[in-house]
C-alpha cells in the first residue's frame, strides 16, 4: 500500500497506492506506534487518500492501512507517522508600489495565518534575505520614508508565523521623486539699453528654470527658450531697443516642468530704465 503521511496545520493527509481488488480501506492509528488491528480505526474509506483534521499541533500520530473486500482484510501496511504543525504562510502577492517625494508606499494582499511581514530591500536589484530589512510589519501596507529622490529601490516581502517563513515574494522597484514644481510667481523685469533684467521668486523643489519669450504676445512653451537657469534672475541681452518683448518663466526638476507664470512684457530703450508690466493674454 506504500502509505505517505503529510502534516499540515491541525491535520494530516494520508495517501496510499490503489489496491485493484479492494472494496474499501481501513485506517488504524494511535499516538505511540507499533500499530495492531486492535487500535482505533477509521473504516470504510473508499478512496486512496484521506485528510484527518481537528488534530492537536505538535502531537505525533501513527497510521497503518489495510485493504478489504468480500474475502477479508489484508495485513497492515507499513506504519507511517506525522506531526501536525502550523505551516508557514503562503507567499506574499498582489504587491503595489507607489513612489512619492523622498518616500515609497508598499501595499499587498493580506496573507492568512500570518503574524508579521518582513520587507527586504536594496538599491541594486536581485534582493536576498541577507539584504537590509524592515522586520515585524503587522499590516499589509507600509510607508518607507527618508529615501533619496532619484535613487531606485528594490523590494521583496515575506510573511511569517510560528511555522516559519513564506520565502520571498516577487521583486518590485520604484524611484522616489520630488513633486513637479509649482508655477513661479512674482515674475518681473526692468528694461534698459538693449536688455531686460528678469527676476522671480524661488520655487520650492525647483532645480532650474526656463524662460520662454517672443515679440508678439501670447507666449507659450513652443516659443524661443532660455534653458537651465539655476538662479532666480536672468539678464536678457542683445535686444532691439523700442521692441516689446513678452515672457513667461517655468520651474523644473527631475519630475517635470511646472505650469507657466503669468506673462510680462517690457521694451528696452537706450538711456532709460522701465519696469516690466504684467499683461493678461
Amino acid at each position: 500500500l506504500n502509505p505517505v503521511a503529510t502534516p499540515g496545520d491541525s491535520k494530516i493527509t494520508l495517501s496510499w497506492s490503489v489496491v485493484s481488488d479492494a472494496d474499501y480501506y481501513n485506517i488504524y492509528y494511535n499516538s505511540t506506534g507499533s500499530i495492531t488491528k486492535l487500535e482505533n480505526r477509521l473504516s470504510g474509506v473508499i478512496t486512496n487518500s484521506l485528510m484527518i483534521s481537528d488534530l492537536t499541533n505538535g502531537q505525533k500520530k501513527y497510521y497503518a492501512i489495510t485493504a478489504v473486500n468480500e474475502y477479508g482484510e489484508s495485513a497492515l501496511s507499513t506504519e507511517v507517522f506525522a506531526t501536525p504543525a502550523v505551516q508557514p504562510p503562503a507567499s506574499v502577492a498582489g504587491i503595489a508600489i507607489t513612489p512619492y517625494d523622498s518616500k515609497i508606499k508598499l501595499a499587498w494582499n493580506p496573507v492568512l495565518k500570518t503574524d508579521s511581514y518582513v520587507i527586504y530591500w536594496n538599491t541594486a536589484g536581485n534582493v536576498k534575505a541577507t539584504d537590509s530589512k524592515i522586520p515585524n510589519v503587522t499590516t499589509a501596507f507600509y510607508e518607507i520614508q527618508g529615501l533619496v529622490n532619484g535613487t531606485k529601490y528594490y523590494y521583496k516581502i515575506s510573511a511569517k508565523n510560528i511555522g516559519g517563513d513564506s520565502g520571498l515574494s516577487e521583486e518590485f522597484s520604484a524611484t522616489p521623486m520630488p513633486p513637479v514644481p509649482s508655477a513661479p510667481f512674482g515674475f518681473s523685469g526692468a528694461a534698459g539699453d538693449s536688455h531686460i533684467n528678469l527676476s522671480w521668486n524661488s520655487v520650492t523643489s525647483a532645480a532650474s528654470y526656463n524662460i520662454y519669450w517672443n515679440t508678439t504676445g501670447n507666449v507659450t512653451k513652443s516659443d524661443s527658450r532660455i534653458s537651465n537657469i539655476t538662479g532666480t534672475s536672468y539678464n536678457h541681452i542683445s535686444l532691439t531697443n523700442g521692441t516689446t518683448y513678452y515672457y513667461i518663466v517655468t520651474a523644473l526638476n527631475a519630475s517635470g516642468e511646472s505650469l507657466a507664470s503669468s506673462v510680462i512684457s517690457a521694451k528696452p530703450s537706450k538711456g532709460l530704465l522701465f519696469l516690466a508690466l504684467s499683461v493678461q493674454i
